[in-house]
C-alpha cells in the first residue's frame, strides 16, 4: 500500500487534479479522518493543493481502512490498461469522460490513467465497479487454453452456478487451506466471464508499531483472482491461474458443474490449440492481410524451424529467422534447402499495428505476439484490441477447431 500511496501522492498530480474529487473522496469518510475538507480550503488555490499534498503524505499510516481501500482500487485502474477498460465501458453507456478537443493544458493534463480513474470513481461508480471485475481479464497473462468436444454449449447459471462456487470452494481450501473464496461473473461479447478470488497461502512480516516503538510480527493472506473465460460458440475456455495443475483442474470443474460434462475438456485434441498449416500451405507467399477493423497491420516478423530425430530429446538443428516485414519470405529465400515435410514449425512471432479507436490520428501502438505450437499464445492482453488479435488469428487459419481440425479461415471483412 506504500508504494500506492507514493505513487497517489505525486506532485504532478495535486498540481492538476480536481478539487472538486479529492473534496468528495474525502468526505466519504468524514468523520474517521483527523480533519475535515474545511481545513484545507484556503484563499488561492494554490495553498489548497499544497496543503492536500502534505495532507496525503504526512498522514498516510493513519489512514482509515475504507480510505485505504478506496485508494487501493483507484490505484489498480490507474494503468494504460486501466483507463482503456473505463473509456470502453463509458462508451458503451453513452458517458463522455474526454472534454471536446482541441483541450486546453489543463484537461490534457488531466487524461493520465490516474486522473480518469479518480473522476470515474467518484463520478460514475458503476462503471468504476464494472472495470474492476475486468481488470484482472486483461491483466492475465499466458492462460491455458482447452478446446471442448462439441461447439454451441450452452450453460445454465441459474441451475450450476451454487454447485461451481462449492467446488470452486472445496478446490482452493485443498490447495491454500484457506476459507476466503468468492466468484463472481458477467457475460461480454457472447462469452461468459469468471472472476474467482482467493486467499494464498499466509506469509509472515515483521511490521512497525510506531506509537510503542517496537516490530512484532504479523501474519497474513494475499487475495489472487483466477480467471475463466468460456466462449461457447467455439467452447473454448481461457484459464489463468498459478500453476499448469490448477489450470487443468479449474477446466475440469467447469466442465463438471457448469456444463454437467466432466469429459468435455479431456478429449485428445483439447490442447492441440493452433496450428502452421496456414504458412505451411501458403510457403513463401504467404502475407497477413488485416480482416478486422481494430488491426491496421501485421506482420510475421520470426520464424524457429528445428529438425527432431526420432528418440532424441533434442533436435539435431534448429533455425531462426529475423524480419521486420515478412520472415516467412527471408525464410524460404535464405534456407531453400530446407525440406518442410520432414521439419517442425515451432514458433512464429507476429507484429500488429492497432488502430486507436478513440484518437484515429494518434500514433498507432504495436504489439508484439508469440505462437508456440501447438498451445502457447503470448501478447499483452491489457490492450482492448486483445479480442481483434484473437479473431485476426482464426481469421488466417492458425486457430484449430473442437475436433483439432484446422477450420476455414473466418470471414471478418464485412
Amino acid at each position: 500500500m506504500n508504494r500506492e500511496m507514493q505513487q497517489f501522492t505525486a506532485k504532478t498530480f495535486f498540481r492538476t487534479v480536481e478539487l472538486r474529487l479529492l473534496r468528495q473522496l474525502l468526505e466519504r469518510h468524514e468523520g474517521r479522518l483527523q480533519r475535515s475538507w474545511g481545513y484545507f480550503e484556503c484563499p488561492d488555490e494554490i495553498t489548497t493543493r499544497h496543503a492536500l499534498l502534505t495532507f496525503f503524505i504526512e498522514s498516510r499510516e493513519t489512514f482509515p481502512r475504507e480510505l485505504l481501500d478506496d485508494l487501493h482500487r483507484i490505484n489498480m485502474l490507474s494503468t494504460d490498461g486501466g483507463r482503456e477498460i473505463l473509456f470502453e465501458l463509458a462508451n458503451e453507456v453513452g458517458t463522455a469522460l474526454c472534454p471536446p478537443e482541441p483541450w486546453s493544458h489543463y484537461e490534457e493534463a488531466r487524461l493520465t490513467p490516474r486522473h480518469i480513474a479518480l473522476k470515474v470513481f467518484i463520478d460514475y461508480p458503476g462503471v468504476f465497479a464494472d472495470a474492476l471485475k475486468r481488470m484482472p481479464f486483461r491483466s492475465s497473462d499466458r492462460p491455458a487454453e482447452f478446446i471442448g468436444e462439441d461447439e454451441q454449449v450452452e450453460v445454465n447459471l441459474d441451475e450450476s452456478l451454487s454447485d461451481f462456487t462449492e467446488a470452486a470452494h472445496a478446490h482452493y481450501r485443498a490447495i491454500y487451506q484457506g476459507e476466503y473464496c468468492t466468484v463472481e461473473h458477467y457475460e461480454d461479447g457472447g462469452a461468459l466471464h469468471l472472476l474467482l478470488g482467493h486467499g494464498k497461502k499466509p506469509i509472515s512480516r515483521l511490521a512497525v508499531d510506531e506509537e510503542r516503538n517496537e516490530a512484532y510480527p504479523l501474519c497474513f493472506r494475499e487475495v489472487a483472482h483466477d480467471t475463466m473465460v468460456f466462449v461457447p460458440e467455439t467452447g473454448r475456455i481461457f484459464i489463468k491461474a498459478r500453476t499448469d495443475g490448477e489450470k487443468r483442474c479449474l477446466a475440469d470443474l467447469f466442465a463438471s458443474t457448469l456444463l454437467r460434462r466432466p469429459m468435455f475438456f479431456q478429449h485428445a485434441g483439447s490442447r492441440e490449440l493452433y496450428t502452421p498449416r496456414p504458412i505451411l500451405n501458403a510457403g513463401r507467399e504467404f502475407l497477413m492481410r488485416p480482416c478486422h477493423q481494430g488491426i491496421h497491420a501485421a506482420f510475421v516478423t520470426y520464424l524457429h524451424v528445428s529438425k527432431m530425430v526420432a528418440y532424441q530429446p533434442r533436435p539435431e538443428w534448429t533455425v531462426g529467422m529475423y524480419d521486420r516485414t515478412n520472415a516467412v519470405r527471408r525464410m524460404y529465400d535464405d534456407c531453400p534447402n530446407i525440406r518442410w515435410n520432414e521439419v517442425a514449425l515451432d514458433q512464429v512471432d507476429f507484429q500488429f499495428i492497432l488502430n486507436d479507436r478513440r484518437h484515429p490520428n494518434a500514433p498507432r501502438k504495436r504489439r508484439t505476439v508469440k505462437l508456440k505450437f501447438p498451445n502457447v499464445l503470448i501478447y499483452d492482453r491489457s490492450t482492448c484490441q486483445a479480442d481483434a488479435i484473437l479473431q485476426e488469428l482464426a481469421a488466417h487459419g492458425f486457430a484449430n477447431d473442437t475436433k483439432g481440425h484446422r477450420p476455414d479461415a473466418i470471414d471478418l471483412c464485412d
